[in-house]
């Protein structure tokens, strides 16, 4: 099926973390630990544009279903809102309190879905840059208070509190 390769694209200077192709396939984007978004031309191989807006490695890309906004997610805990027109982000989202693992618009592009390694999945409004919603699943022993418990090791403790558990006195 696929015997060779048909193009290699050369340009960042750190690994690339995520790749999204444009709807209509002419156009590709790629995500570096560069803190660089590049953007292709797939029949040429030519660099279009090089687009720098995140303070650290940019995680993960998507385009939204019409072509015209690119969403990225960097380790600097925002998403960012781009026209494919322009050289900076139109819209930075910032309630993530970890680094933002994966982006994803959703199939009218009107909500953007944006998870991140704080342990949530944020739905924003793409329209306003408004948060509609933060999912995030119960972790096994959620709001548990092992405050006073004896017997439990420091480490012990702190998995217990990864896993949800709170320690307050009452």
């Amino acid at each position: 099926m696929f015997d060779r390769c048909l193009q290699t694209l050369n340009g960042h200077t750190d690994w690339i973390r995520s790749i999204a192709f444009s709807p209509d396939r002419q156009t590709l984007v790629s995500v570096s630990g560069d803190q660089m978004m590049k953007i292709w031309d797939v029949a040429t191989g030519k660099c279009l544009q090089t687009l720098d807006g995140h303070g650290c490695r940019i995680r993960s890309v998507a385009f939204s279903p019409d072509g015209t906004t690119l969403a990225t997610g960097s380790e600097d805990n925002a998403v960012r809102l781009w026209h494919l027109d322009s050289s900076y982000p139109y819209e930075t989202l910032r309630e993530h309190t970890d680094w933002v693992r994966s982006v994803a618009f959703s199939p009218d592009g009107q909500t953007l879905a944006s998870a991140s390694k704080d342990e949530t999945i944020r739905l924003w409004q793409v329209s306003t840059g408004k948060c509609l919603a933060v999912l995030r699943a119960d972790r096994p022993y959620e709001a548990m208070n092992i405050a006073g418990i004896t017997g439990l090791t420091d480490a012990q403790k702190a998995t217990l509190k990864a896993l949800g558990a709170v320690e307050h006195l009452k």
